[in-house]
């Protein structure tokens, strides 16, 4: 039976950009044939639903960005982020209220649980600023819309959140 995937390289891949679906043989591993990046399964229910899908192949990135940049980055903290009262800030998120408000947070603290911390706290400090902590270590996410994601990107923030596609002139600020 036959696979459906789309791309989420949005920004970098035209395959993700043009929201094209993608039929891969049973077998084929799901990636995309032109950036190379894995494909977001799609199931023939959530075809139709191009909202949903996006929302879950960005939650995807950041659940896979996440783990790349603990692996990777234990000890970093990027300048000027909130103060962290409790633990060692592990990341900084910024960007998509979407996924900031309730995704964003819940999957901090289910990467906390996951890795054996017993104490985890979600503390609210408004609707846009979120600090999960547990084990000693802190996320901190703030959901005040997709653009301030890319514009501190690698300022005040580890990892935008984003549920649109970047736009040109946000990639240049991203990028530097």
């Amino acid at each position: 039976m036959d696979r459906i995937g789309r791309c989420v390289n949005f920004g970098n891949c035209t395959t993700a950009n043009q929201k094209q679906t993608l039929t891969m043989p049973s077998g084929l591993e799901l990636k995309c044939p032109e950036c190379g990046r894995s494909l977001v399964e799609v199931t023939q229910a959530s075809k139709s639903n191009a909202g949903v899908v996006a929302v879950f192949g960005v939650a995807l990135g950041l659940v896979a960005a996440a783990g790349w940049y603990l692996l990777g980055n234990v000890n970093a903290k990027p300048a000027g982020v909130a103060e962290v009262v409790s633990g060692k800030l592990m990341l900084s998120l910024r960007g998509s209220n979407t996924i900031g408000e309730q995704l964003a947070p819940a999957l901090a603290e289910a990467f906390l649980k996951s890795q054996g911390a017993t104490d985890v706290m979600v503390v609210r400090k408004s609707l846009e600023i979120v600090r999960v902590t547990g084990g000693g270590k802190t996320f901190v996410i703030e959901a005040r819309g997709t653009s301030t994601g890319f514009k501190n990107l690698g300022k005040t923030c580890d990892i935008a959140m984003a549920s649109r596609p970047v736009k040109p002139e946000e990639s240049t600020v991203a990028t530097g």
